[in-house]
């Protein structure tokens, strides 16, 4: 994955690959409605619009708001992000549903980093 800030840090540009395919993201903050957004394409026609809100210091609320697959199934889906360990470690955690329909795999996933 590459990550490139934007706008003055007010926005970050995310390009990467995932199985067969690759993404583009942009992340950009609304101060009005005090939320993060992000808006993701991907090279099989996938879209999707995500929000993001804080819940306290260490846990921030994620939704699917829009988007789905390029044969027009919908996406939708919450979740939550948690920080622990002082920021060492970002857990992604939530349910994510295909035109209304859970999907099998339940969103899990734990990043550690490496450095400081």
């Amino acid at each position: 994955d590459n990550h490139n800030w934007a706008a003055d840090k007010m926005a970050m540009l995310d390009t990467g690959a995932g199985g067969e395919t690759t993404g583009i993201s942009l992340w950009g903050l609304d101060p009005v409605a005090g939320r993060i957004f992000c808006r993701h394409s991907d090279s099989v026609g996938s879209s999707f619009e995500l929000t993001i809100t804080k819940a306290s210091p260490v846990k921030w609320n994620w939704q699917l708001v829009a988007g789905g697959q390029a044969d027009g199934k919908k996406y939708g889906g919450s979740g939550y992000y948690l920080f622990e360990d002082d920021g060492k470690r970002l857990s992604i955690v939530g349910d994510v549903t295909i035109d209304g329909q859970p999907t099998p795999l339940k969103l899990n996933d734990v990043h550690h980093r490496l450095n400081n």
